[in-house]
C-alpha cells in the first residue's frame, strides 16, 4: 500500500459548509479506495473522521478541521 502525506496548511476552507478539503488528482492515487489517517501528537497515525467524494478525475477529502494526514491508496 502506498501513501501521500499532507500538512494542515494544504487544506482549503469551504466557506459555504465551514469544513476543510483537499483535492487529489486520480492519477496520483489510482482508482481504488483511499483511507485517511490523522497524525497524533505522539507521531503515530490513527483513523481520521473524514468524507471522501470520489469524482471522475479527482478525489476530494473533507474534514471538520484541518490536520496533518496520511492518505493510503
Amino acid at each position: 500500500m502506498q501513501f501521500i502525506e499532507f500538512k494542515e496548511e494544504h487544506f482549503t476552507k469551504d466557506d459555504t459548509t465551514g469544513d476543510f478539503f483537499i483535492q487529489i488528482p486520480k492519477v496520483e492515487v489510482g482508482f481504488g479506495e483511499v483511507e485517511v489517517h490523522a497524525k497524533q501528537e505522539d507521531g503515530h497515525y490513527s483513523k481520521a473522521d473524514y468524507e471522501v467524494q470520489d469524482e471522475l478525475s479527482t478525489v476530494t477529502i473533507r474534514m471538520k478541521k484541518p490536520c496533518d494526514i496520511r492518505v493510503n491508496f
